[in-house]
């Protein structure tokens, strides 16, 4: 394959993108061990992560990827080894699901510039948080990992994992099972298919919706003095999301 042909075939390809969630599991809110959390607070911490993320995400771009699904983080205070090593008084860790809620509103604002930015790109956020999953597909059992844990929630070497592996949603004390990952992704695909008719049939869509977002927001500060926080575009877990208050982000 010539030069050419290559860029096109790398042009033409899908990518998938999942990272962040090591970032606060690994590092910001293990204190005894990293001291992120002493460093920066939660917003300046998901400033820090998006700016990496921007540099990887635009040499991604220039090697040639143009169709990139971003997926955002899900909640990662409901999972068993923070649930059990935090112990919180509600269901699930808030101020873990907080923080990265603080990260996923930045990539959406990261990807929406990009998009912008990049001639001919195509970067499309996935909400895990919005893909359903539980009984309804067989998973059943939310609570209970399917293996036996080591002390860091880990499955222990050589330990006999769970029968019927389909029917948990937890893996580990962290990971999810390949039948939840089955569901995510078949719901991301369906969700960027879906989006692509989308953008088909209204070929205008970005432009028209830049400009409203432009005549939107020059009309809300005239009015109130104050912007308002996002407008959302949202197609089946697949989000477009455009700031009119944006943070403080390193461009790329």
């Amino acid at each position: 394959m010539n030069g050419s042909s290559v860029r096109q075939h790398l042009h033409s390809c899908l990518y998938t993108i999942n990272i962040g969630s090591n970032d606060y599991l690994n590092n910001y809110f293990v204190p005894e061990y990293y001291n992120s959390s002493r460093q920066y607070n939660p917003h300046q911490f998901a400033d820090r992560l998006i700016a990496q993320y921007s540099r990887q995400l635009t040499t991604l771009y220039k090697n040639g990827a143009r169709k990139m699904a971003v997926f955002g983080l899900g909640m990662v205070g409901c999972t068993l080894g923070e649930i059990v090593r935090f112990r919180p008084k509600e269901l699930c860790v808030d101020s873990m699901n907080t923080a990265v809620t603080l990260f996923n509103n930045r990539l959406e604002i990261l990807l929406h510039r990009l998009n912008n930015k990049l001639p001919g790109s195509k970067f499309s956020f996935i909400n895990v948080q919005t893909i359903e999953v539980g009984p309804q597909q067989g998973i059943t059992v939310l609570d209970k990992p399917c293996c036996i844990l080591r002390e860091d929630f880990q499955c222990k070497e050589s330990s006999t994992p769970c029968s019927d592996r389909s029917s948990h949603f937890f893996w580990d004390g962290f990971h999810p099972t390949e039948a939840v990952n089955r569901v995510t992704g078949a719901a991301a695909f369906q969700a960027l298919s879906l989006y692509d008719e989308v953008l088909n049939a209204y070929g205008l869509f970005r432009i028209v919706s830049s400009l409203m977002l432009v005549l939107h927001e020059q009309k809300w500060r005239k009015d109130h003095g104050d912007p308002i926080d996002k407008l959302c575009c949202r197609v089946s877990g697949v989000e477009r999301v455009w700031w009119v208050s944006k943070p403080e982000v390193e461009d790329p």
